[in-house]
């Protein structure tokens, strides 16, 4: 989750690909900063439910999409190694 605000937070995002990226999955999605995130949990219940068409929960789920895609690579990509051994 992040705060687009300030200036500074996309230097600390391209850091964070160039440092890290080549070793761990650093993945494509930025959760936004919202209100509407602090208020959900606050009443108990998921972005889905709390704010569905909001710009917190359509990050979420690009995210869960993007962390399905990732397994299915690994997945085949797990299947080729075993199918070359």
């Amino acid at each position: 989750m992040m705060d687009k605000r300030p200036n500074f937070t996309k230097d600390v995002v391209d850091l964070i690909r160039s440092t890290y990226g080549r070793n761990v999955k650093v993945f494509d999605s930025e959760i936004p900063m919202s209100v509407r995130a602090i208020e959900c949990g606050a009443e108990g219940k998921s972005i889905f439910a709390y704010d569905p068409k909001g710009k917190v929960a359509e990050a979420y789920a690009n995210l869960a999409q993007e962390v399905i895609e990732n397994a299915k690579r690994e997945q085949r990509r797990a299947h080729k190694l075993q199918a070359v051994r």
